[in-house]
Formats: structure tokens, C-alpha cells, sequence
């Protein structure tokens, strides 16, 4: 979904608003504004949670390093994402977008990582 999205060239419109065609429909957006921050944290933090999930079924567990590594999986992703919307006709990679994926994946491996070692352990009878 983010390489989709990030794959699809900006038109321009009027009042330096931009857009992109979805379905024959003009979704329009100005880059850099708070729906582009929170479309890019919402798609961050899903990618975050999926890394952890594959990482945790990896036997990484719930380990701050594997948090760390969810951090650091997505940030390079994200990353990596701007680079290629660099190469994307009406579309240019911005650092304050690299600075807010990395800030979801962050906030998202802590919510999952305090949550999970906050929970009291079950006892078995013995």
C-alpha cells in the first residue's frame, strides 16, 4: 500500500493545492500538511505492528531490541519509500516525512513493547 501510494504522480491544481487521481477521482492534498503527517503515521504504525508481529513469530520476542528493530526496519523503509518518490513525476521526497515515519514507528514499538511487558505473568500450579 505505501509503494502504491507513493508510486502515483501528483497533478497540480489551483491555490498550490496537489492532488492524485484514485479511481477517477482527484484526492486533493497539500504535501507537508497535517492529512499527508497523518496518513504517513497511520501507515507507519500498521507497518510497525506487522514487523514486530514477524519478528515476535521469528522468536525475537518482546524484548526491547526487538522493538528497536521494528523501529529500525520501518524507518529504513520509509526511507527507502522517499528515495523512490523522488523518481516519481510531480512528487519529491521530503525529510519531514522520513522524521514522522520514524516518530510513528517509534511511538507504536513502545506502545507495544510497555504493553506487553506490563502484563502479569500467569502462574502454573505447581
Amino acid at each position: 500500500m505505501i509503494f502504491y501510494l507513493s508510486s502515483i504522480s501528483v497533478i497540480g491544481s489551483e491555490g498550490g493545492a496537489e492532488g492524485f487521481e484514485v479511481g477517477g477521482t482527484v484526492v486533493a492534498f497539500r504535501q507537508g500538511d497535517f492529512s499527508s503527517f497523518a496518513g504517513h503515521f497511520v501507515l507507519y504504525s500498521v507497518l510497525t505492528a506487522l514487523v514486530f508481529a514477524t519478528l515476535r513469530s521469528w522468536g525475537c520476542g518482546f524484548g526491547i531490541g526487538c522493538a528497536v528493530m521494528a523501529v529500525a526496519v520501518s524507518s529504513l523503509f520509509g526511507l527507502s519509500d522517499e528515495y523512490h518518490q523522488s523518481f516519481v513525476i510531480g512528487r519529491y521526497a521530503t525529510a519531514s516525512d522520513v522524521l514522522v515515519d520514524t516518530f510513528a514507528a517509534t511511538v507504536t514499538a513502545a506502545i507495544i513493547w510497555a504493553r506487553a511487558t506490563s502484563r502479569p505473568r500467569l502462574r502454573t500450579a505447581g
